[in-house]
């Protein structure tokens, strides 16, 4: 018998060495796996732990933090007295142009910093004008001809004609509340001016969402010194609201006096609070008013001073000209007024003069060939 040659037991061998390999291999690598994803106990508390397997372009980032005012005060010390009105900073003016070369009667505007721009003009001719917040308005207009016709059209924030009211007689002054839901409007019933004696005034209050008038200031009770004023010569004119739109101040005249008012829409009541004040303009933020006082002399003149409410000390203005105008507030330390273009000799142009008053600089020209300047705010 012949005996089988021995088999070779080589490949087998290493075969049985590479599969022990792999399978150890495959151990390790699971056993790894399993230890990245599950989460260590401190990981699973954290609420900014990232989850296994989120991409990295989905990682979250640190959370944001809230930013402080570039003044580096805290969020909490912004506001001051509560209720009270934020000043702002004046974004865009309106006014009557008084270029007799270029939209002479026109409304006009301008935006906040250009003022040294071109005015954008507008296709309303007016002879006052007020705007609000909003950019709807009103235009007092005097439509002149054989016999010369006056409105006053409320106009919508794109300039658009929302309804014709019509006046009884020559446009004075004009003023709308803060959210521009209420009109005032002051007109001569006969005479030119304030500089007469001899002169008859119609104010109305004005829905502007309806276009109906609401009342003839004539019809307010108004007390002095408890009692009211009962008198047949009695006119008002320069109403300026209230912050609240609850209220307004006017003045109002009667035996050759003129009282500053402070009244009541709901109530239709008032009460004088000073003599010799004509046009108040209430400030922004409430707290102070700006009107004329007439100085004795041959022939009518203004000073302006302002008033404090709170402390109900009054201080005259740096400004020597004589103004009959219903000043406008910038902000809440300048107001703006109106002034001939030329002081000596008769001229249809006006410009706008800006003073500070706080009395820290002189009166200064802001607006050249401009008139019935209205402030929109921030």
């Amino acid at each position: 018998m012949t005996t089988p040659a021995p088999r070779n037991s080589s490949p087998v061998l290493i075969f049985i060495i590479l599969c022990l390999v792999c399978f150890g291999g495959l151990g390790i690598y699971f056993y790894r796996a399993g230890r990245t994803a599950a989460p260590t106990p401190e990981a699973a508390q954290s609420p900014d732990a990232v989850p296994a397997g989120t991409p990295p372009e989905a990682t979250p980032t640190d959370k944001p933090s809230t930013p402080e005012p570039s003044s580096g005060a805290k969020p909490e010390d912004t506001p001051t007295t509560p209720g009270e009105p934020a000043t702002a900073t004046p974004r865009r003016i309106y006014f009557r142009s008084t270029n007799v070369e270029r939209g002479y009667g026109q409304m006009a505007y301008l935006d906040f910093p250009r003022l040294d721009a071109p005015p954008t003009l507008t296709s309303l001719s007016c002879e006052v004008l007020d705007v609000s917040l909003s950019g709807a308005g009103i235009c007092l207009v005097a439509t002149r001809g054989v016999l010369t016709r006056y409105d006053a059209i409320l106009f919508d924030a794109a300039r658009k004609t929302r309804h014709t009211i019509p006046l009884g007689g020559i446009p004075s002054r004009t003023r709308l509340n803060r959210d521009g839901t209420m009109a005032a409007t002051t007109v001569f019933l006969t005479g030119h001016g304030y500089d007469s004696v001899d002169f008859t005034t119609e104010t109305l209050l004005i829905d502007t969402r309806s276009g109906k008038p609401l009342v003839n200031l004539e019809e307010y009770v108004v007390s002095r010194g408890g009692k009211r004023i009962d008198a047949k010569d009695v006119n008002y004119w320069g109403v300026t609201f209230t912050p609240d739109g609850k209220g307004f101040y006017c003045t109002l005249s009667t035996n050759r006096q003129h009282f500053l008012v402070r009244a009541d829409i709901a109530a239709k009541t008032g009460v004088t609070l000073r003599d010799n004040v004509e046009c108040p303009s209430l400030s922004p933020n409430g707290k102070r008013v700006v009107y004329k006082k007439r100085i004795p002399g041959n022939r009518v003149a203004w000073r302006l001073h302002i008033l404090d409410l709170a402390t109900n000390v009054e201080t005259p203005l740096p400004e020597t000209r004589s103004v009959d105008d219903q000043l406008e507030w910038l902000d809440d330390g300048h107001v703006l007024y109106s002034l001939p273009e030329n002081a000596s000799t008769p001229s249809p142009g006006t410009d706008v003069w800006k003073i500070d008053v706080d009395q820290a600089s002189p009166p200064a020209k802001f607006l050249p060939k401009a008139y019935s300047p209205s402030v929109i705010r921030q």
